[in-house]
C-alpha cells in the first residue's frame, strides 16, 4: 500500500510534474567530505560516460573483478548497491542486513558468493567479531562473517571516510569538554563549539554551507569510550530522552544536512525560473508546470549550479517528467 502512495500524486488539468533528484548525492557528498578522491574521480568518470556506475564499482574493488563486465541485470549490481549504501555512515552486519532486506539481496545466496572470495585476514576478524556480537544474532555463522567481511571490505576502500568517523567524534568531544573552543575536522568543512544560550548548553555543528546543527545539553562519558550522549526526540519511540551519537551518526547528520543545503537552493533557483515546486522528498524536488513548458535538461542544469563552497563536488541530476508521481 505504502508503495502506491507517490502514484496517487498528479498533476492538475493542462500541467505536468516534472521531478529531479541528485543521482547518488549522499555518496558523492561524503567521498567530497572527506577527499576520497578515487571515488569522486568514478563518479566524475560515470557522468561523463567512460566510466561504469558506481554500484558496479562497488562490487567490482571488493572481491577484484572488472566492473564493466556487469550489466544492470546482473544481480552482482545489487549487490554492489547494498554494499555501497550500507557503509557510509559507520554501518555494521546490522546495517548491511537491513539493507540487503530493502533491496531484496538473498543473504544466503551471497554467502555461497562471498564467502570464497575473502582473505584470511578478513576472514580471522570476521570470526573474531562472531565470537564478540555475532553469537547474539539471529544470523548464521557463515552469512554473519559474510556480512562482517564486505563490512570490512568497504571500509578497506574508504580509508578517508572512515578516518572521518573518527575525526568528528574527536572534535565533537573536545568542544564539548572545552566551551568556547573551535574545533575543525574535514579540512575545516565542519565546525564545532558549544554554545551557551539562556543557560542551556548546546553542542553546535557548521556545515560546508554556514549552516549550524544543534545538539541540546550534550556530555561526553569518559567510562564508556568516550560516548557523545544528548537530549533529542528518540526516531522510535518519539519519546523526548537521552540519546547518543558516534562518528558515523554524525556523519551522516553532516551529509544528509549538507545535501539538503544543496536543494534548497536549487528549489529556490527553480521558482525563478518558472518551475514551482510542490514538494521535495529527501535529494529531491518536484515541480508543476504547464504542459509544453520547459524540459528535465534545462531544470537539471538549475539543479548542477554548485555553490561555491561545494567546489569540486561531482553533481548530476537524473528525473522523470509525468502526468503521475512516481520513483
Amino acid at each position: 500500500m505504502a508503495s502506491c502512495i507517490r502514484g496517487m500524486l498528479i498533476a492538475g488539468e493542462g500541467s505536468d510534474l516534472i521531478f529531479p533528484d541528485f543521482a547518488g548525492i549522499e555518496s558523492r557528498y561524503n567521498a567530497w567530505l572527506w577527499g576520497e578522491e578515487w571515488k569522486l574521480q568514478a563518479f566524475r568518470d560515470y557522468d561523463a560516460g567512460t566510466g561504469p556506475d558506481l554500484y558496479c564499482v562497488a562490487v567490482g574493488r571488493a572481491f577484484n573483478f572488472d566492473p564493466r563486465s556487469i550489466t544492470k541485470k546482473d544481480p552482482r549490481r545489487q549487490l554492489g548497491k547494498v554494499i555501497d549504501l550500507f557503509g557510509g555512515y559507520e554501518g555494521g552486519v546490522g546495517a548491511f542486513v537491513k539493507m540487503a532486506d530493502t533491496y531484496g539481496v538473498d543473504l544466503e545466496e551471497m554467502t555461497e558468493q562471498v564467502y570464497p572470495l575473502l582473505s584470511a585476514d578478513v576472514l580471522e576478524q570476521a570470526l573474531w567479531m562472531w565470537g564478540k556480537f555475532g553469537r547474539r544474532s539471529e544470523l548464521p555463522q557463515k552469512v554473519y562473517m559474510a556480512c562482517d567481511g564486505v563490512k570490512q571490505l568497504w571500509r578497506r576502500d574508504h580509508k578517508r571516510i572512515q578516518a572521518g568517523w573518527k575525526a568528528l567524534k574527536e572534535a565533537a568531544g573536545l568542544a564539548i569538554k572545552n566551551p568556547g573552543t573551535v574545533y575543525s575536522c574535514a579540512g575545516g568543512k565542519i565546525l564545532f563549539r558549544m554554545l551557551d544560550y539562556k543557560g542551556r548548553q548546546w553542542l553546535q555543528m557548521q556545515l560546508p554551507s554556514g549552516r549550524k546543527l544543534s545538539y541540546f545539553n550534550p556530555s561526553v562519558d569518559e567510562d564508556d569510550n568516550d560516548a557523545i550522549h544528548y537530549w533529542g526526540v528518540d526516531t522510535e519511540t518519539r519519546q523526548w530522552c537521552e540519546t547518543s551519537t558516534y562518528g558515523g551518526k554524525l556523519d551522516e547528520n553532516g551529509v544528509q544536512g549538507g545535501c539538503r543545503d544543496l536543494l534548497v537552493p536549487a528549489l529556490f533557483a527553480a521558482e525563478a525560473a518558472d518551475y514551482p515546486p510542490v514538494g521535495s522528498v529527501h535529494d529531491e524536488g518536484i515541480h508543476e508546470i504547464r504542459k509544453g513548458f520547459g524540459s528535465l535538461d534545462e531544470l537539471g542544469g538549475l539543479y548542477c549550479r554548485l555553490p561555491a563552497y561545494a567546489k569540486g563536488l561531482p553533481i548530476a541530476v537524473e528525473g522523470h517528467r509525468a502526468h503521475r508521481y512516481r520513483k
